[in-house]
């Protein structure tokens, strides 16, 4: 199976979890072939400049299936599509070989382009343009689209009428560790005692913004009503971006490898996003590996319903932020432990492995 991705991914974020995520359930049935994975062992590029990096992997892999059409004729099954920004190479495959095309379908519609804040014209047409070619592409050239959630996957079915397969992000459950040598001591201090964590790449738009609020509003809004609840902004761009708003009551740590850590050290996760996208990866990492959630109605759709995930508009978070953490420190809130190994066996990668792999063998 030919994977086309425009990102690589050694990189920490949602994405390429995910994406790692489908390589591993793919690769028991097939052997996978990644060529962006070549291009960026020898080129690297900032994240600012994902244009570029973007415009030179297209490039890349159109000279790669060029160079290799004869194998895509009668070595290769299938060709899976990461995301709109590789729909040209993708193109390029499926005309020269007719390999058959699964798409993996993340963000769809106008609510989620208008939700990335694209100024200027140009820019705003130009967005608009990709994605009514990304979602006529789809619905025309896929033989089989994978969803992130049962929503999207609810939506689709009612206009796709080839292969859907709802694939939700897989849980793999934390490795045990000594959070002093981890670094678990790195934001922990005597005068807060409920964590919030924000996880992000914060070069993505929708995370950025979410990071301002939280800096700009909820940290400062919070501090008045409870000072003893912390702000932790951890990601790709955080330290670069939000290290500047640092204060007692908020801290950015940057790109953490090890996010167990992280994890263990905090209370609560939060997403103020009001992005409209196909579900929220964080959240579901979140809520897998034990924290409470408060998200808006926009970043919580797709994800699992749980009692542990409170749903809020923005003007009601800094409220909302605080009767939760006063809950968690009068022991109020019951069963958490059996809610979160509810929402830990939904997204089981044993069960969601095999499940894909029935799914894979019956499409053949």
């Amino acid at each position: 199976m030919l994977l086309l991705f425009h990102k690589p991914l050694k990189r920490i974020d949602g994405e390429t979890r995910y994406v790692s995520a489908l390589i591993d359930a793919i690769s028991q049935r097939y052997d996978v072939v990644i060529p962006s994975e070549t291009f960026f062992e020898n080129m690297r590029f900032e994240e600012e400049k994902w244009l570029l990096r973007t415009i030179l992997i297209n490039f890349y892999l159109i000279k790669w299936i060029l160079n290799n059409i004869n194998a895509l004729k009668f070595d290769f099954s299938f060709c899976f599509m990461e995301d709109r920004y590789v729909m040209l190479p993708t193109y390029v495959a499926y005309k020269f070989s007719h390999i058959r095309i699964i798409s993996r379908v993340s963000d769809w519609g106008k609510g989620y382009l208008a939700s990335l804040g694209f100024k200027g014209i140009f820019s705003h047409n130009s967005l608009y343009l990709l994605n009514w070619f990304y979602e006529r592409f789809v619905l025309k050239l896929s033989f089989c689209v994978i969803l992130p959630s049962e929503n999207m996957y609810n939506q689709f079915r009612n206009f796709f009428t080839k292969y859907l397969y709802y694939f939700p992000l897989p849980f793999v459950p934390p490795q045990t560790f000594n959070s002093k040598s981890a670094g678990g001591f790195l934001f922990q201090d005597g005068d807060h005692d409920i964590y919030c964590l924000m996880l992000g790449n914060y070069y993505y738009k929708p995370n950025e913004e979410s990071a301002n609020f939280i800096v700009n509003n909820l940290a400062p809004a919070v501090k008045k009503i409870d000072p003893k609840i912390k702000f932790v902004i951890v990601g790709d761009g955080s330290l670069e971006k939000y290290s500047i708003y640092n204060a007692d009551n908020l801290l950015s740590l940057g790109l953490i490898e090890n996010l167990n850590e992280i994890y263990s050290n905090c209370q609560i996760g939060i997403n103020p996003s009001v992005t409209e996208g196909g579900t929220s990866i964080k959240i579901i990492e979140y809520l897998c590996n034990g924290l409470y959630v408060l998200a808006t109605p926009e970043s919580s759709i797709g994800v699992l319903r749980s009692s542990n995930l409170i749903v809020r508009s923005r003007n009601e978070f800094s409220q909302a932020l605080c009767e939760l953490a006063n809950k968690i420190r009068s022991g109020e809130i019951q069963d958490r432990n059996e809610e979160v190994e509810r929402v830990r066996s939904h997204y089981s990668k044993d069960v969601i492995m095999k499940n894909f792999l029935e799914f894979i063998i019956s499409i053949e």
